[in-house]
């Protein structure tokens, strides 16, 4: 990482469950983050873009709504966040349940404008990118799609996330030995976060990113919301609308989530 310290104010996060004294997970998540002052995608994607062309390593990972939700049913996914390098806020949901945390955050630096802008940065171009993960069908679908949104850096290597334990050193192999600048992990949470917090020390990668369902952006399954609805902070309704076998993400899960956090920071204020 960056060893200047203002940076890493920004962008790390240390999560320290301590339930012994009663604080709520999603309370130890934010706690000692700098969230609040995370800076636009923009400048984050041109952090990242230093990180590649440098002699560090970096881990990259996303805080939503429903990844706060399944760090409650997963404690793995929680020491998986604890040793990620840079943890982002993504979605509305995250925002709103900052407040009750403490801990407001500003602003969203959601996977599906990150990732993208960082791949077509001018710095990234002629970089190696390897993608791990979707199903095995959509492998001419997703190298097509990649190329064509990214024709200046080189796809060295792809590999579906359907695979069997002891597949994985194989796959470690693999990856390092196309000698990648940056590893895009999409195998959906809490799996994806673990498998990078649990291969990291063996992948010689300078740049690893969790990015949940993005790949399927660019096979053409799914379309990026628009603009005007992102503006007005309802892309999780057009995700519903689209993805309705997420409801309970969103209408269930969420509100469970920010009812109890809500909950708890009203029985704190008493």
């Amino acid at each position: 990482m960056e060893d200047n310290a203002s940076e890493r104010h920004w962008c790390s996060t240390a999560i320290r469950s301590n339930s012994k004294k009663g604080a709520s997970l999603l309370s130890e998540l934010l706690r000692r983050t700098a969230l609040q002052e995370a800076r636009p995608t923009e400048q984050t994607s041109e952090l990242l873009a230093r990180l590649v062309t440098s002699s560090k390593r970096a881990t990259v990972a996303f805080l939503s709504a429903n990844s706060a939700y399944i760090a409650y049913q997963h404690h793995e996914l929680v020491q998986a966040f604890e040793g990620t390098s840079i943890v982002l806020p993504d979605g509305v949901g995250i925002r709103l349940l900052s407040r009750f945390a403490g801990q407001t955050i500003h602003t969203n630096v959601p996977g599906t404008d990150l990732v993208p802008r960082l791949l077509n940065d001018k710095h990234l171009s002629g970089k190696r990118v390897f993608l791990l993960g979707h199903i095995p069908d959509a492998h001419d679908s997703l190298i097509h799609g990649f190329k064509d949104r990214f024709p200046n850096v080189n796809l060295v290597g792809w590999h579906h996330g359907f695979f069997a334990d002891f597949m994985n050193d194989s796959i470690v192999a693999a990856i390092n030995h196309t000698g990648p600048d940056v590893l895009l992990v999409g195998m959906g949470t809490p799996r994806q976060e673990t498998w990078v917090f649990n291969n990291s020390p063996f992948l010689n990668v300078p740049l690893v990113i969790s990015v949940g369902g993005l790949f399927q952006y660019w096979t053409g399954e799914l379309k990026r919301t628009p603009s005007w609805l992102r503006f007005l902070r309802l892309e999780w309704l057009w995700i519903l609308v689209h993805q309705p076998w997420k409801w309970h993400r969103y209408c269930a899960e969420g509100p469970r989530l920010i009812w109890k956090e809500f909950v708890q920071s009203y029985v704190a204020s008493l």
